[in-house]
């Protein structure tokens, strides 16, 4: 059950990549790009029980952004 349940909008939105390292490696690169006090944006990774791909990252407004190397099936 989607905690985020009845409330309008977008609750996820995935991108397929080519390689999850390659785009984590970046991520340690860059400069930082945050306001004080903002978690960095780092890849994560879910529970392996959970419904969502492994891979996600959030963004300092909180909003979850699922990786996939293989996508998506409609």
């Amino acid at each position: 059950q989607s905690s985020t349940e009845g409330k309008p909008g977008l609750e996820r939105i995935g991108f397929q990549v080519k390689n999850i390292q390659e785009i984590e490696e970046r991520l340690k690169k860059s400069p930082p790009f945050l306001y004080p006090g903002e978690s960095p944006v780092e890849i994560l990774r879910s529970p392996s029980e959970g419904p969502y791909e492994p891979f996600f990252l959030k963004d300092p407004d909180g909003n979850i952004l699922e990786l996939s190397e293989e996508g998506w099936e409609a």
